[in-house]
């Protein structure tokens, strides 16, 4: 067992498991073998349940409509149907805090106004996908809105401009998040439609994030 997995409490290993899954998926597995390991050596005294009990949970998935759908990094955290990548470097995104619960994304909830400028693009049905990705879903629940992730992408860059009046956090979204020119160079033209919905510090603010991306997507494609 590696040094610094043996001199932490089962809780901690839990927190340094997720951290080096980030690192590579080379860790994942070594990592994931001997934390099972620590689990099945430790004391009876700390019960199977108490363990469980220990671990986060999944967030609850809220009611959604074509207007309120799961957006932001919980739907880059999705396949898409269109197959982009998205962010899937965070396998933990959907688990939840057990001191500060998390709340998934929705749009139309006041920070993410998009509906009026574009309506229903990219919006769809994803219930059997959350599914197939292991997530609990309430029974009485028969369909789930979700953003694909270029919508997904341009709800965050609404939201950070609505708060902040600037880009934040999405610095080479177009390359990270997206796999091709053209997916990209869509998502730019898409996010021109915003700017009459800011002032004109703001604007420029996006005007600049639009050109910096360009820049991305000529050096990463040629």
């Amino acid at each position: 067992m590696p040094a610094w997995l043996s001199k932490l409490s089962l809780s901690d290993s839990y927190s340094h498991f997720t951290y080096m899954l980030r690192v590579s998926l080379h860790v994942e597995v070594e990592v994931e073998v001997y934390l099972f390991q620590e689990v099945l050596t430790m004391p009876s005294a700390y019960s199977q349940a108490e363990y469980l009990a220990s671990l986060p949970r999944q967030v609850e998935i809220p009611p959604t409509t074509p207007e309120h759908y799961i957006t932001g990094l919980y739907a880059l955290n999705l396949a898409a149907p269109e197959g982009t990548s998205g962010d899937w470097h965070d396998v933990f995104h959907w688990q939840d805090g057990t001191e500060q619960p998390r709340q998934v994304t929705l749009a139309g909830m006041g920070d993410i106004e998009t509906s009026p400028i574009y309506g229903g693009l990219g919006i769809y049905e994803g219930k059997d996908r959350l599914v197939a990705q292991g997530l609990d879903i309430p029974a009485s629940m028969q369909r789930v809105y979700i953003a694909n992730h270029s919508r997904a992408i341009l709800d965050l860059l609404y939201r950070s401009l609505h708060r902040w009046g600037r880009v934040l956090n999405l610095t080479g979204a177009t390359t990270d998040w997206l796999d091709t020119r053209d997916q990209g160079e869509r998502l730019l033209e898409q996010a021109t439609m915003l700017e009459p919905s800011f002032h004109p510090a703001a604007q420029d603010e996006l005007r600049r994030w639009i050109a910096d991306e360009a820049s991305t997507l000529r050096a990463v494609y040629g």
